[in-house]
């Protein structure tokens, strides 16, 4: 879990998120499980099914810009002046290892199905 693997300081800071997609939601639920708030960041035009799934989470939603570019830049500035942990869902090394970890046992499962 990606909020579980912050440092001890930052487990005690809100974390803060950009980006689309089953990442954000999961880390929406993260927060949710380990009382860490989290604050995820969309581009405007976000669905509105993982905008309210990520509010519902508990998650604050901030939607700003027209695009991911836009939207990083809000997240940087926000947890700049609120002191938030930034993860980022595709440079994270604990996300990396837990889509890793997925594919793993995913691949496990129908071993003679891949090549």
């Amino acid at each position: 879990m990606c909020l579980r693997n912050c440092p001890p300081i930052r487990k005690n800071e809100a974390s803060l998120r950009r980006r689309l997609g089953i990442v954000l939601k999961r880390l929406a639920y993260q927060g949710k499980l380990l009382g860490i708030p989290a604050t995820v960041v969309m581009p405007k035009h976000a669905p509105l099914i993982k905008v309210t799934t990520c509010q519902k989470l508990g998650a604050r939603v901030v939607l700003h810009g027209k695009d991911f570019a836009e939207a990083k830049t809000r997240a940087h500035e926000i947890g700049e002046k609120e002191k938030l942990a930034y993860i980022d869902g595709y440079d994270d090394p604990s996300i990396i290892a837990g889509q890793g970890q997925w594919a793993w046992k995913s691949w496990s499962r129908f071993p003679t199905s891949m090549p």
